[in-house]
């Protein structure tokens, strides 16, 4: 029998995050997707034992739960599967110190140009360009630097400069100034830095992937072999060297790279197998994923997967974000046994119509009693091809 388990946390309150973990019964594979929205909601989730620990990425409902997780499954988990740059960015961190974080001279970066000269570094990752280990001394170095970064010190006197204006820079990043964004930028990198620093002291294995390394390919093969038959992730390659790739040190680098980790349209999008030996009738967690890389399309071309999926998790939630689109375009070529399980969100949030249309075959973490402390939304199958809801919604969105 194969589950598929959505955690949240208590509400009113903290720990309403997404979470799912996929058991296997046939060989007891077991795979957590992102860590949920509180320390709480992460010891619950990692006494399901997983071996695997997937995280997406770094908004905080995905993944404040993270280091709990990993210490309570410390005696199962085997390795923690993460986007390249937050690596990157820390070794970026360990590497700066607070002088060498804004130019001499006046300089006014495009933080679009930064992103792609970031991107085009990643996709030129040769195999022979060295190591790719974060130790614990690396991580205490990012850190101590990190720590000395004070927001004031960046002077507009520095000459640095944002090319859009203001009112992109915070629609693109949710900072209005330079301030607001060393602010961002340190709580991100410390609570990566948190997790990275317990998968080392747990003996777990780390593993890096890039959306921009599988963008780059022309295969239309599976991205990343990921844990053959068990988990796969469909939007990105895994870089071996990414600790390799040089970013020009400097707070215009620092920003856009920390932009890239954050920026939950860009997520990992994870298929996990119901059968080892085949893809299809499978589960994808969409995680936050915009989906446009989808026309690259990796598994297959994920025709073949989408058409034969036997459950999913509701893009973003579950929102009317049109961002997520394209998304709700590829599940329209879902069977119509599809099962789908919306977790986290807001309270009051807008529903797309689609998951709405589902009826019966859509279950949301929200429809639980006030008083409950932790809810488990799960769907189960006897055999791979089929998976039935053990809850539906209770009412209408």
């Amino acid at each position: 029998m194969n589950d598929l388990t959505a955690i949240v946390g208590p509400t009113p309150g903290p720990g309403h995050g997404e979470c799912f973990i996929w058991t296997r019964g046939s060989d007891t594979a077991v795979v957590a997707v992102d860590a949920g929205g509180a320390a709480s909601m992460g010891k619950h989730a990692g006494a399901h034992d997983p071996e695997i620990l997937i995280l997406s990425h770094d908004d905080s409902d995905h993944i404040r739960g993270a280091v709990e997780l990993i210490n309570t499954a410390r005696s199962s988990l085997r390795e923690l599967w993460i986007p390249a740059e937050w690596a990157i960015l820390i070794k970026q961190i360990a590497e700066t110190n607070q002088n060498a974080l804004l130019p001499d001279n006046a300089i006014t970066v495009s933080v679009g140009g930064l992103a792609a000269s970031i991107a085009g570094q990643i996709t030129t990752i040769a195999e022979g360009a060295g190591g790719n280990q974060l130790t614990p001394e690396l991580l205490a170095l990012a850190g101590t630097n990190l720590s000395s970064w004070a927001p004031s010190t960046f002077r507009p006197d520095r000459g640095f400069s944002i090319e859009e204006p203001p009112r992109k820079v915070g629609r693109w990043y949710g900072a209005k100034d330079l301030s607001e964004i060393v602010k961002r930028v340190r709580y991100r990198a410390k609570a990566l830095i948190g997790i990275l620093t317990a998968a080392l002291a747990n003996s777990v294995r780390i593993r890096f992937f890039s959306i921009d390394l599988a963008l780059s390919s022309t295969s239309k093969t599976w991205e990343t072999e990921g844990r053959p038959g068990t988990a796969t992730l469909v939007n990105a390659s895994e870089a071996p060297h990414a600790l390799a790739v040089r970013i020009p040190p400097g707070l215009p680098y620092t920003y856009a790279l920390t932009r890239l980790t954050v920026q939950n349209r860009r997520a990992l999008c994870t298929l996990l197998w119901s059968n080892p030996s085949s893809p299809n009738g499978g589960t994808v967690i969409w995680s936050d994923t915009d989906g446009n890389w989808l026309d690259h399309s990796s598994p297959l071309g994920l025709d073949q997967v989408i058409s034969t999926l036997s459950a999913s998790s509701a893009p973003h939630h579950a929102s009317a974000n049109a961002a997520h689109n394209r998304v709700w375009t590829e599940l329209s070529r879902a069977s119509g046994k599809l099962i789908m399980i919306s977790a986290g969100g807001q309270k009051g949030q807008s529903y797309r119509p689609e998951y709405d249309a589902l009826k019966s075959r859509r279950c949301c973490t929200w429809c639980r009693p006030a008083s409950t402390i932790y809810q488990e939304v799960k769907a189960s199958s006897a055999a791979p091809g089929g998976m039935n809801l053990h809850n539906t919604c209770i009412g209408a969105h």
